[in-house]
């Protein structure tokens, strides 16, 4: 299944810079600039024994706009975290992606 182009869906804006991040949870993925927000369960996207795999250590990953953007619209067949990274498989090519462990975002189930 192709990922969302949540890219663009993130702020641009320097003064908040959280909604500058896609937040990639075990059950959400997130997106908004504040006035649209995009959601996606996260296993409509990966199988649960992957995203048991990604989430082991963490309870939620923060990527770039600018890093999303690589994988936005691409049908993502495998993906697999390796340090800071996330490398993500289609058929074609793999894409590694940078993502952040630390921060927080905005209560967007309020």
């Amino acid at each position: 299944m192709k990922f969302p182009k949540f890219e663009n869906l993130c702020s641009k804006d320097k003064l908040h810079p959280a909604m500058t991040y896609v937040m990639f949870t075990k059950d959400y993925i997130v997106a908004t600039d504040a006035y649209i927000l995009g959601w996606v369960k996260s296993s409509v996207l990966i199988e649960p024994t992957t995203l048991d795999e990604l989430f082991k250590d963490d309870d939620q990953l923060f990527i770039h706009a600018s890093e999303w953007k690589k994988i936005g619209g691409k049908d993502i067949v495998n993906i697999e975290k390796q340090g800071d990274f996330l490398t993500c498989s289609t058929l074609k090519d793999t894409i590694a992606i940078r993502f952040f462990k630390d921060g927080h975002y905005l209560n967007w189930k309020a």
